[in-house]
């Protein structure tokens, strides 16, 4: 069970807490939070994960999500969806908040088209 590896079940846990934090936030009319590097780090780390499984949603394309500070993770084919954003709203994204997350979706037109029709909720 992966669960069972300590550093997985943290990261995984953390994220959750941060997803559901975010949407009491969002349902209630505030603003995504700025200055916490340590949320940023935990949603950049798990991103990989939610990232890869979203990749899988789309194939035969790919996935590549950029934050602003120039970093980058891709997944699959080079016909990519382009998710841009704070890692924080690619989180939000990725895991089915479309609608709150403040992101920029470009890249290859059938692969975000196909992105567009996948459902990313966990």
């Amino acid at each position: 069970m992966p669960w069972r590896l300590p550093g997985l079940r943290t990261a995984m846990n953390g994220a959750e807490y941060l997803i559901h934090h975010e949407d009491v936030r969002r349902a209630n009319g505030l603003e995504p939070r700025t200055g916490r590097p340590d949320l940023d780090a935990l949603a950049w780390k798990t991103s990989g994960l939610t990232g890869w499984r979203a990749a899988r949603k789309i194939r035969p394309h790919g996935l590549e999500l950029r934050v602003p500070d120039g970093r980058t993770r891709g997944f699959g084919s080079p016909e990519r969806a382009v998710l841009t954003g704070e890692p924080v709203e690619l989180l939000l994204y990725l895991s089915g908040r479309r609608d709150v997350a403040r992101v920029e979706l470009s890249g290859d037109s059938v692969a975000v088209e196909a992105m567009l029709g996948a459902d990313n909720g966990l």
